[in-house]
């Protein structure tokens, strides 16, 4: 029955999501409950598997992933076991799951970005100054093409519809986020020359340096040489981490970039809406549950305000 429903997803989900569904399930479903029928699994041996997963050290984020997974393929919404007529009920209820802990952000000070944008290579910066201006996720920004930005006039913007993903065995696919929405995102004066300088760059790349028969990409902003193709993602994350070493800074992520963005702009005083809404977030409260953290810059401002509000 799991074998039938990964063989579904593979046909509406990401390839590394059923990949990883897979794995989760050879190491830990299979193992633990595979040897019986399906209409003998109880909830008991759902979390018995369960529980063996905590003892073994698995984290508790990939645990209710798993869960969730089995629950899905077991479930009685559409194309779960339930729903197929397998079975009668699920024996994925009442579940006692490990209390999921939320992983603690870092983020990176504003000279410390500044460091590591300056120790990449030039062919790089654009693409980091980016990540930088706008809090995009990693793979937004490597689908992106010219026609999707709006670099004159009064609000120089952005459309951010689609992404960049590995595909398995390599190569590059662009699809529609998980949201399937698209958002507009503006754009500051730095980042418009930033991104116009690099728009000069690339085509003196085209036409001097590679050979007009090998560059084949679609207009992508961000490009690959010689080809003009999309970047791989992993690529990205290679080049910024060798960035952060040479930066001294070893150990800030690329994603980190994303943190730093949205932190700053409610430092700054920004209204959560509008920072969810750049960045992509199904809604305020997620904004406000990922960066509601307080910075001592947040806590001396609230101060100085409230001892304003009695003068």
């Amino acid at each position: 029955m799991v074998h039938e429903w990964l063989a579904r997803r593979a046909h509406s989900a990401r390839d590394a999501t059923v990949e990883r569904y897979r794995e989760m399930f050879v190491a830990d479903v299979y193992p633990l409950i595979g040897h019986k029928r399906l209409k003998d699994v109880r909830p008991e041996d759902v979390q018995s598997m369960v529980d063996a997963m905590v003892e073994r050290g698995v984290s508790p984020a990939t645990v209710t992933q798993c869960y969730r997974a089995l629950s899905s393929a077991l479930s009685p919404r559409k194309g779960g076991a339930v729903a197929l007529g397998k079975i009668a009920l699920t024996p994925c209820r009442g579940i006692d799951l490990p209390e999921a802990q939320e992983p603690e952000l870092h983020v990176p000070e504003r000279d410390e970005v500044k460091r590591i944008i300056g120790a990449a290579p030039d062919e790089w910066k654009p693409l980091f100054e980016f990540y930088r201006f706008t809090g995009c996720r990693r793979g937004e920004a490597l689908a992106l093409r010219w026609s999707d930005l709006t670099l004159d006039g009064p609000h120089p913007e952005v459309r951010i519809g689609k992404t960049a993903l590995t595909k398995k065995g390599g190569g590059v696919t662009i699809k529609l986020p998980k949201s399937k929405k698209s958002r507009v995102v503006n754009l500051g004066p730095t980042l418009v020359a930033v991104l116009k300088a690099w728009r000069t760059e690339q085509e003196r790349q085209r036409r001097f340096i590679v050979r007009p028969d090998c560059w084949t990409g679609e207009d992508h902003v961000f490009t690959t040489l010689p080809t003009g193709n999309a970047i791989a993602p992993d690529s990205v994350t290679h080049a910024f981490g060798k960035a952060a070493t040479s930066g001294g800074l070893e150990g800030v992520r690329l994603h980190d970039l994303r943190h730093a963005a949205a932190t700053r702009m409610l430092e700054a005083g920004e209204q959560p809406l509008t920072v969810s809404k750049m960045l992509g977030h199904a809604n305020v409260a997620f904004t406000l549950q990922r960066y509601g953290h307080v910075t001592p810059g947040m806590r001396a401002q609230a101060a100085a305000t409230l001892e304003a509000t009695y003068e």
